[in-house]
């Protein structure tokens, strides 16, 4: 009927003007809604909003009153007087409700107008879509649509169960976003902490630093001059190595004259490349056919990434030639130095990472250079600026 479509319709705007209060309260902002409310002194709904008189309990505010009001009216217009079949009772509800709004909307423009002395918009806006209600149900009793002998007990309980649940909906809402923006604030927070170059050096020199040994022939990849130095030790069947040595590749593409990447590798159980197992394999092709050769990074990330990237074994040694037998026995001594140094280290996870020499610290990821690299190379250079400075004074 035509008194449900109006109904309908005022409380729908009363709960999209409540939205946008209740928007405010909780941070979200729309450019349109700010020019509207906040337009000099004596207009400014941030101002009411945020005021004592702006909270009806410590819980509970006026943005969330306006909410759960019009949010209880759109419910009991279409779906309790459709499934009731009375209309009439439900009206006299609404009516009350309406009387009952009155003294509101007379405080609310006294509490601006005197105590305040600024107005809020979207608060008057609300006030017109009450006040507007009230007309239409004052006409409405004067066409004796409702009658007050007609007034039974079981709607008003009905619709005042259902509107604690909306209530507590609401508050749950607001609860719930104040715990998500509560978090979202110390996960940044943390994460300023944690890309601090200065913190990071300082928990990276609290841990005990290795002898990286002497290989002679390094399986390197990027700057072998570079100050920021890797050593990544890492399995051939790891599924978290492939992933770091792919996350490696932007940094070093990105900072090549900053970092480099020396690769080492665990005995490989279970799986062979041409009768070899697959770390011996690597190993003995880089030397063979990387080494001492002309773009020896480029060629040595082309050689792990497309073990990485292989779906087979045996799609791997189709485009990579068996080695001959002597060619093994010309150094045999490179892959075991991989395997003891890995042994004698104790390092039983993979992948494992040092910097310059130092364990990784805990709780950062290899991803997590991006942000610090330019800052971490310019305080390493200075400690080693430094540190060249002691000795030559001594």
């Amino acid at each position: 009927s035509w008194i449900n479509v109006f109904l309908v319709g005022t409380a729908s705007i009363g709960a999209f003007l409540g939205y946008l209060l209740f928007g405010k309260e909780l941070g979200i902002t729309f450019r349109p809604v700010e020019y509207f409310c906040n337009t000099s002194t004596r207009v400014n709904c941030d101002k009411i909003l945020s005021s004592d008189g702006g909270r009806i309990f410590s819980f509970f505010s006026l943005s969330q009153a306006v909410v759960s009001y019009f949010l209880l009216q759109v419910l009991i217009v279409g779906l309790l007087t459709p499934l009731m079949g009375d209309p009439s009772s439900y009206l006299l509800v609404l009516a009350a409700f309406s009387v009952f709004s009155l003294p509101v909307i007379i405080y609310s423009i006294h509490y601006q107008y005197v105590v305040m002395k600024t107005w809020c918009m979207l608060c008057m806006l609300v006030n017109a879509v009450l006040i507007t209600q009230a007309i239409f149900f004052g006409f409405l009793a004067t066409r004796g649509d409702f009658l007050i002998q007609d007034i039974q007990g079981t709607p008003f309980i009905v619709s005042l169960f259902l509107g604690l649940i909306v209530m507590a909906g609401v508050v749950l809402l607001k609860q719930k976003n104040q715990t998500f923006n509560e978090a979202i604030n110390t996960g940044v927070e943390a994460s300023r902490v944690k890309n601090d170059p200065e913190i990071f050096s300082l928990l990276l020199s609290q841990g005990r630093q290795i002898d990286e040994g002497d290989f002679e022939k390094n399986i390197l990849i990027g700057n072998p001059g570079a100050s920021i130095k890797l050593l990544m030790v890492a399995s051939l069947h790891c599924y978290p190595c492939k992933q770091a040595f792919f996350s490696l590749l932007p940094l070093i593409e990105h900072y090549a004259d900053d970092i480099s990447v020396e690769l080492r590798f665990p005995i490989s159980q279970g799986s062979s490349i041409h009768g070899l197992l697959a770390s011996t394999y690597i190993i003995q092709y880089w030397q063979r056919y990387v080494h001492g050769g002309g773009e020896e990074s480029e060629k040595t990330i082309e050689l792990i990434r497309d073990w990485y990237d292989r779906e087979r074994i045996a799609d791997f040694e189709k485009e990579y030639p068996k080695l001959e037998s002597n060619a093994l026995l010309e150094d045999f001594s490179l892959e075991e130095k991989h395997y003891g140094w890995i042994t004698d280290h104790r390092i039983a996870r993979t992948p494992t990472f040092f910097l310059n020499g130092y364990p990784f610290p805990k709780k950062y990821w290899i991803t997590d250079l991006k942000n610090m690299l330019p800052m971490l190379r310019s305080s390493i250079n200075s400690r080693s600026q430094l540190g060249a400075n002691k000795e030559l004074v001594t």
